[in-house]
């Protein structure tokens, strides 16, 4: 089956120091499982669904994330896979670790 994509934006910081990366996800049908990778960091998972892929691959992203900022070496983790940030004035969740701005299925 053919792979469908998506965009997806995950947020850090509090106002007005808000920082965002966009990353590509993509689902594929293997097998009978859905497929799901992240272009940029390629990290991936997969489930019998394509809402319980999408949710499990933003939490695998979050946690690939969370750990490089936690380690202290964020910036370039992002900048070794091309992750542009961004700095934003947008409203959602906020606090200093990686959150998805967008939390429902695709």
């Amino acid at each position: 089956m053919a792979a469908l994509g998506r965009q997806q934006i995950f947020l850090r910081g509090e106002p007005p120091k808000r920082q965002a990366v966009t990353l590509t996800l993509s689902f594929e049908q293997e097998d009978g499982q859905w497929v799901g990778t992240c272009l940029e960091l390629g990290a991936s998972t997969f489930a019998d669904t394509i809402p319980a892929a999408y949710e499990e691959l933003v939490d695998a992203i979050l946690l690939h994330l969370n750990e490089a900022e936690d380690e202290g070496y964020i910036e370039q983790y992002l900048q070794a896979r091309n992750v542009r940030v961004t700095a934003i004035e947008e409203h959602g969740p906020k606090g200093n670790a990686w959150s998805s701005l967008v939390e429902s299925a695709v």
